[in-house]
Order: C-alpha cells, then sequence, then structure tokens
C-alpha cells in the first residue's frame, strides 16, 4: 500500500523521475525492437528487406493498437480505483484485461493467417518484397498473443505503482532480441526470418515475466482465475478511456498503407525503405516522451481520483515541459547529423543515403511541438475523459495528413510526401494549444 499512498503525498519532481525514468527506459528498449530489426536486416539482407518490414508495419501497428485500448485504458481505470481505494474493482479491471487481450489476439492471428496474401498485396507488396514480407509475418503472428499480453499487464503494473517492474519487462524483451537478432540473421543465415524468431522469443520472454509477476506475492493486485472474465461495466470504462490511443494507432496503421503506396509510386522501393527507416529512428527518439507520458499517467489518474487537483495542474505542465525539451534535443540531432542516422541501417547503398538524408531532415521539422500534444493527449485518458484525447488524435492522424498526403505529392513528389508531417502537426498544434489553455484554466478555478 505504500507504493500507492506516496502518489499523493510525495514530491510531484521525485515522482515524476521515480516513475517515469523506469518508464523512458522501458519504452527505449521496446521501441529498440523495430530499430534493431532493421539495423541487423538492412546490414545482413539489404535495402529490400528493410522495404519489407516497412510494408508489414501497418498490420504490425493496427495489431498494436489493440494493446494500446486494452493496456492504457486498463492501467488508467486500475490507477482511479485504487485512488479511490476499491481494490476489488481494480482486480476486476485486470482479469477483464487479460481477458479482452487473449480473445482479442487469437482472433486476430486466425484472421491474418487466412487472409496474409491478400492483405500485403492491398499494402501494395509485389515481387522479391511480397516474398520477403510473407516470410516475415508468418513468424512475427505467432507472438501477437504474448505482445499484446505482456504489454496490457506493464500498463497495469505501473498503475498499480511499481514502475521499475514494467521497465525490467521492457528491457529484459529488448535484450533478448538484441542478443537474438544476429544469431539467427547471421549466425544461423536465416536472414528475415532470423528477425522475426528473435522478436517472437523476446515476446514470449517478457509475457512470461509479467504473468509470474501477478501470480506471485511480489504485486500489489492478484490475477484471480474468477475475475478472468468479460465484466461488461468495467470493460466499457477500460474501452472508453483506451479507445483514444486506438484510435491513434489505428489511423496511423490506415496512413501508413497509404504512405507505402504513395513512396513506392513517387519513390519505389528505396524510399520506402528511407520511410521506414526515418520513422522508426523517430519514433526512438519520441519514446522518452511516451515513457515520460506513461510514468505520469498513473499519478494524474491516482491525483485526479483523490481531488488532489493542484498536484494535478502542477504534473500537467512539468510533464508539458519535459517533453519539450526532449524534442527540442532530438530535433537538433536529427538535423545535424542526418546522414549519419541513415548510415547505421545501410553503410553502402548510396542512393538509400542520400534519400533519408534528404526525407529526414524535412520529416522531423515538426518534432520541437509535438511533445506537448503527446502528454496533453494522455493526461484527458488519465482524467477519464478520453474525448478531447479523441478529438486531437482524429485532427493530427486523420482530419488533417489524408488529405495532405494525397494532395501534396502532386505538386511537390517525393518532398511533398516527406513535408505531410511537420505541417499537419502545427495545424493540429494550434487546436491543441486551445485545450491547454482552457484545461489549466478550469484545475486553476477547481
Amino acid at each position: 500500500m505504500k507504493n500507492i499512498n506516496r502518489l499523493e503525498t510525495e514530491n510531484i519532481d521525485s515522482l515524476i523521475w521515480k516513475f517515469s525514468v523506469p518508464a523512458i527506459v522501458g519504452m527505449v528498449a521496446n521501441a529498440s525492437y523495430n530499430v534493431v530489426d532493421r539495423i541487423f536486416v538492412g546490414q545482413g539482407v539489404g535495402s529490400n528487406a528493410i522495404s519489407a518490414i516497412t510494408m508489414t508495419f501497418p498490420l504490425l501497428m493496427f495489431t498494436f493498437s489493440f494493446a494500446m485500448l486494452f493496456g492504457i485504458g486498463s492501467g488508467a481505470v486500475v490507477s482511479l480505483k485504487l485512488g479511490e481505494k476499491q481494490k476489488n474493482m481494480a482486480e476486476k479491471a485486470l482479469g477483464s484485461a487479460v481477458f479482452l487481450s487473449a480473445s482479442v489476439s487469437l482472433f486476430l492471428t486466425l484472421l491474418y493467417y487466412l487472409f496474409l496474401d491478400k492483405i500485403l498485396v492491398f499494402f501494395g507488396a509485389k515481387g522479391e518484397i511480397l516474398e520477403l514480407s510473407r516470410d516475415y509475418l508468418n513468424i512475427i503472428l505467432f507472438g501477437i498473443i504474448f505482445q499484446i499480453t505482456a504489454f496490457v499487464l506493464n500498463a497495469i503494473i505501473r498503475g498499480e505503482g511499481n514502475p521499475r517492474i514494467a521497465m525490467f519487462t521492457m528491457i529484459i524483451g529488448a535484450v533478448s532480441n538484441t542478443i537474438l537478432d544476429p544469431i539467427f540473421i547471421f549466425g544461423f543465415g536465416w536472414g528475415i526470418k532470423g528477425a522475426a524468431f528473435a522478436t517472437v522469443l523476446a515476446q514470449i520472454i517478457s509475457a512470461i515475466w509479467v504473468l509470474v509477476y501477478f501470480l506471485t506475492d511480489k504485486s500489489f493486485l492478484k490475477l484471480n482465475i474468477k475475475n478472468i472474465r468479460l465484466d461488461k461495466t468495467i470493460s466499457k470504462q477500460i474501452i472508453g478511456i483506451g479507445f483514444s490511443p486506438f484510435i491513434m494507432h489505428v489511423a496511423s496503421s490506415g496512413i501508413f498503407i497509404i504512405l507505402n503506396s504513395s513512396f513506392l509510386y513517387y519513390g519505389g522501393p528505396t524510399a520506402v525503405a528511407a520511410m521506414g527507416i526515418i520513422n522508426s529512428t523517430v519514433m526512438f527518439i519520441l519514446m522518452p516522451v511516451f515513457g515520460l507520458n506513461q510514468g505520469i499517467q498513473p499519478i494524474i489518474g491516482y491525483n485526479y481520483g483523490a481531488k488532489q487537483l493542484a498536484r494535478v495542474k502542477k504534473l500537467l505542465t512539468r510533464g508539458i515541459v519535459y517533453a519539450s525539451i526532449v524534442c527540442f534535443v532530438g530535433f537538433i540531432l536529427f538535423i545535424l547529423f542526418p546522414k549519419d542516422v541513415i548510415r547505421l541501417f545501410s553503410s553502402n547503398d548510396t542512393e538509400l543515403l542520400e534519400v533519408g538524408r534528404h526525407g529526414l531532415t524535412i520529416y522531423v521539422l515538426s518534432l520541437p511541438i509535438i511533445g506537448f500534444q503527446v502528454i496533453l493527449g494522455a493526461y484527458f485518458q488519465a482524467i477519464g475523459k478520453p474525448s478531447k484525447s479523441i478529438i486531437l488524435t482524429l485532427a493530427r492522424q486523420i482530419i488533417l495528413i489524408v488529405p495532405l498526403v494525397i494532395i501534396l505529392p502532386k505538386f511537390y513528389g517525393l518532398d511533398g510526401l516527406w513535408a505531410f508531417a511537420p505541417i499537419s502537426d502545427y495545424l493540429a498544434a494550434i487546436l491543441a494549444l486551445t485545450f491547454l489553455f482552457s484545461e489549466i484554466r478550469n484545475l486553476k478555478n477547481k
């Protein structure tokens, strides 16, 4: 109970540090899956293999959207219920989250295996890229249930006030993947299949780790068999709160289908590979922001449930400042060393180096203003008001991006595709600022 009570009594900066640093380390470790796979695949197989993995990204992102739906939703519900001193309801949320995760995972796995080729062709894959994508996904799909379960239970671990355990979950998976990748790709000569095997084994290890945690005396909440069922009331709360990040990832999946097709049309497989590299590296830089987000979310949720609104306001403003600093530092690094970033993935493909360098310098122009939008969206999720977060997500991920991706390349070609991100982010920031100022006034008045 000590871990729970400190959320409303301990110094705010100290709490942010203790909760966010483990989450940041964990998120960076988790992001390393994509980066490490692309580095080893690019160096060991070639740029077409990077293109193939990039082609599978919309499907994997759509799948991960369910992990976000149940993970963010259940983590927030657990924090709110613990803040309201309702441990029994928090344990029901844990059981419902496990049931939802397992059921949806199995359904998605079966669906994907039945229609895999049709899905890849719809994404625009063909020829060698289609074959490589199929080889990769045939193995990766087996790990869906482990990936979603590990992520969801990890979010609940943070929600109950144990960020260090959550951090180790992601570190264990990332380290396993990093060790296994070169062994399977280079040592065994399995190529892109080796990267897939490494990822799935790492996901299995992470899932076992979190299950053992909840089945032993280490956890505050207990995973009881009687709670592993569909509780309609709790499930509705989980889905309601988690719906915003779910929509964000589903929308992003759809956007990446359009992007992959557009990059393939205007720049060929090299442009697709460059986009895959740029997206994974930018996301890697954003992971500290997402880690900060995950670290402060249970603190905000608990204090909001406990009516500690002055602390909630401080948490929101601190989170925005710290996130903005991280994004600005990342922006400077990308602007100064774009070619060095691309060279990590392919050291001898001169065309990929040039296309990637040029694209990266355009793509990251909006990086300094992304941080506060991420934190603000997470804030509304944490306090149980997902509608505003959904509006912000729809504006940035669908309403603005779709027309820009379609229109800009017609006039500016490949440069127009690289520019969609900064233009949409700056336009969405205007709406986010109005929400931010309104919420700060509301907290001050209360």
